[in-house]
């Protein structure tokens, strides 16, 4: 039974290794969410610049 669960656990990590999150909308608690990844790491519309970036010529 050990050597069943073990299987199945590293069978379902490996299967879910591709997975990539795009977009999470919703309610959680009252409270909405919404979340999204940007694959475009230079967006020149952000103002923001982490500390430290800005000397490296990143920002």
């Amino acid at each position: 039974m050990r050597l069943f669960s073990a299987l199945m656990f590293v069978v379902l990590s490996l299967s879910m290794a591709g997975c990539k999150l795009q977009q999470v909308k919703g309610e959680v608690g009252g409270v909405e969410v919404e979340a999204q990844t940007q694959d475009n790491k230079k967006d020149k519309d952000s103002e923001f610049c982490p500390p430290g970036q800005a000397k490296k010529g990143k920002c």
